[in-house]
């Protein structure tokens, strides 16, 4: 063996794999896919994603403190399971009887619908849903309560759901606005559906990923006093949820969600 071919077999040795046939592909984790439903969401840092950051309460009183979302190129989404009891066709719009309400419709609509199939031309994910779900809000009529009304859609489980196992319920949300709108997650539990509603979570223009914790103590009900102190109680029997979207300015608009996402699975 020559000196040109011992330093060949050195390079091949010592030299990190320098062609992608030894290495594997770098991709994206895998968006979210909606067993059975196909909804989608956007590939992992393509879409906004929760910071730790806050800017504060609403400025009215009982208002929620609000976690802002920013745009994390290299985040990672979080992989889970798609809640089927709460697929866009489940959900109801929220009574008249809520307090602060500005809901105008909530409705399941189909990808090929021209809201839909617009939003979806902008989606980071190569996967469109089949259905999204609707939120329409009218928060035009100025008065002293307009930065607290919000628009509400319910869904109602047919049976009661176990969410012991689950840390984190994601939605994946368009604003067809030009502004920075708010939403919160309820999680209703027992037969006395009490109400439990976490902070604000503020969402940019366009595609967002909405985080909601469901293990930390910064949810909202009765028994806080309507405070962003309490933990969820009664994970193991949960009997619906509710997702509000507060526009805070005086504007007449909507957005389209995708089916909640859990990190965990869900039992009955």
């Amino acid at each position: 063996m020559n000196y040109a071919q011992r330093m060949t077999i050195t390079f091949l040795l010592t030299t990190p794999c320098l062609t992608t046939a030894c290495a594997p592909a770098l991709r994206p984790p895998a968006s979210f896919t909606a067993a059975g439903t196909g909804n989608a969401a956007p590939a992992a840092g393509q879409a906004p994603t929760t910071s730790g950051g806050s800017r504060g309460a609403t400025g009215a009183t009982g208002a929620s403190p609000v976690m802002t979302q920013t745009s994390s190129p290299g985040a990672a989404v979080r992989a889970g399971t798609t809640l089927q009891a709460a697929a866009p066709a489940t959900w109801t719009a929220g009574l008249t009887g809520l307090g602060y309400n500005s809901t105008l419709g909530v409705t399941a609509v189909p990808a090929s619908a021209p809201e839909a199939a617009a939003a979806l031309r902008t989606s980071p994910s190569p996967e469109a849903p089949t259905y999204l779900l609707r939120i329409d809000f009218d928060n035009t009529k100025a008065d002293p309560d307009q930065d607290l009304k919000k628009a509400y859609a319910l869904v109602d489980f047919r049976v009661p759901l176990n969410f012991s196992g689950v840390n984190t319920v994601s939605f994946v949300i368009f604003n067809p606005t030009a502004i920075t709108l708010d939403a919160a997650l309820t999680v209703r539990t027992t037969a006395a559906r009490e109400w439990q509603e976490s902070r604000l979570v503020a969402f940019g223009p366009g595609w967002s990923h909405l985080h909601f914790p469901l293990t930390e103590p910064t949810f909202k009900a009765e028994r806080s006093g309507w405070a962003n102190t309490a933990l969820v109680r009664d994970l193991n029997d949960v009997r619906g949820l509710a997702l509000m979207v507060y526009p805070h300015q005086g504007i007449k608009n909507y957005v389209l969600v995708t089916s909640p996402i859990t990190d965990a699975a869900v039992g009955e």
